[in-house]
């Protein structure tokens, strides 16, 4: 614990690996998005749905 606390501290260390992470996983759920409303026929059911749409009324 002792020897990590010196690279908490360090300026020099980078954060490439985490902000790509971040901007791989924006981009998926993008894609994944995209994908599931040309999949989805229409809107699911949910309880405001049934409130504002008269059909569910």
């Amino acid at each position: 614990m002792v020897d990590g606390s010196g690279q908490i501290s360090s300026a020099d260390t980078g954060g490439g690996v985490a902000y790509a992470a971040h901007i791989g996983g924006f981009v998926a759920g993008v894609i994944t998005g995209i994908f599931a409303r040309l999949l989805m026929k229409e809107e699911p059911d949910t309880p405001f749905r049934r409130l504002t749409e008269p059909r569910y009324r």
